[in-house]
């Protein structure tokens, strides 16, 4: 999903080639094209439908807006691969980027306006940077007599923009107004439980962000923010816990688990948590006496099957390590080099 109608400022003659009819705004940043009509998408939207209409198991593929068959059937047209399907879209900014160019350039207005009286219009590329500046959104509250700005309903309002990027894909931009909800909460000295509450879901809505952009050390730190805020934010635990197991620290997530078992006697969501992450461990644990005893046949099955579980470098090494032991040196070197390449800090 890309932004509103009604923000937009620009006449439709200019904005009305870019709206997705998925969704029936103007398209994201980062949308498709159709090779065949040119029709613009959002990438989310698009990728969306196309998945949505292959679990139908219908055999065409068709464009939303025109119906032309958009399966790919042999050409020089470059394709992607949306689910099981070489389509034929590309991303905008690749296959028209004049066009792209001029969605960039489209006259927006903050979504901010209407609720909280911003005045800020700028082009539509430099809406982001507008929404998680230091120094936006900061002066709506010293006008002469004009009641003080409500702090909670501006980070509300930002949490909601964040979500919105959040369901679309966009994590990147999702976790940097997440953060701006939160810095909104740096110089106030609220202490309402409505507050805290808040404040609690902004850090572990940001925690989400960093687990699907694989910061797994972030997310555990922002998961500890929310808990320290709420000792019963079941998710928060649950968030840090994935975390946890990312890093290889099972003995740490089954610790925290427990904890929040005992704050959350009720929750069902925890309770399955931990009996998976202690399954986990359990098997982490049995391949690694395997791995210790040399019997790599048997380490090879058990991680192999906990490979399904976690993406964990320590399993993932294990593995090779037990490949290495069974001399397939070809295995152990691929399972090396998904470590690194995963590794954000390469």
């Amino acid at each position: 999903m890309g932004v509103e109608i009604c923000h937009v400022v620009s006449d439709e003659r200019h904005y009305g080639s870019f709206l997705c009819t998925i969704c029936q705004n103007i398209s994201g940043l980062d949308a498709l094209v159709t090779s065949k009509c040119s029709h613009v998408f959002c990438r989310q939207c698009l990728e969306t439908w196309l998945l949505h209409v292959q679990l139908q198991n219908t055999p065409e593929r068709r464009c939303p807006t025109c119906n032309r068959d958009l399966l790919f059937h042999g050409g020089k047209n470059a394709t992607m691969m949306i689910g099981n399907n070489s389509i034929d879209v590309r991303p905008l900014v690749e296959a028209q980027p004049l066009a792209h160019r001029v969605l960039t350039r489209l006259r927006v207005a903050c979504p901010l306006r209407s609720k909280h009286g911003c005045t800020w219009e700028g082009d539509y590329g430099d809406l982001q940077d507008h929404l998680t500046s230091a120094t936006a959104h900061q002066a709506m509250d010293v006008e002469e007599n004009k009641p003080k700005r409500n702090v909670t309903s501006l980070a509300e309002s930002f949490k909601e923009e964040a979500n919105t990027m959040f369901s679309s894909g966009h994590f990147r931009e999702a976790r940097d107004l997440y953060g701006k909800g939160i810095s909104i909460f740096a110089n106030s000295d609220s202490s309402s439980s409505a507050d805290k509450t808040l404040l609690a879901a902004l850090y572990a809505n940001r925690a989400a962000t960093h687990l699907q952009l694989k910061d797994f050390e972030a997310c555990a730190t922002d998961c500890d923010a929310a808990i320290q805020l709420d000792e019963t934010y079941v998710k928060a635990y649950i968030r840090k816990s994935k975390a946890l197991m990312e890093l290889g620290r099972f003995e740490g997530a089954e610790s925290l688990l427990k904890q929040g078992c005992e704050q959350n006697l009720k929750s069902k969501n925890l309770e399955n948590e931990l009996r998976r992450v202690s399954a986990i461990h359990t098997k982490m644990t049995l391949g690694m006496d395997f791995l210790r005893a040399k019997d790599f046949a048997s380490a090879k099955a058990e991680f192999g099957g906990l490979l399904r579980d976690t993406s964990a470098a320590r399993v993932v090494l294990a593995a090779a390590r037990a490949d290495l032991g069974l001399g397939l040196t070809d295995g152990a070197l691929r399972l090396s080099l998904q470590v690194i390449r995963t590794d954000n800090k390469n």
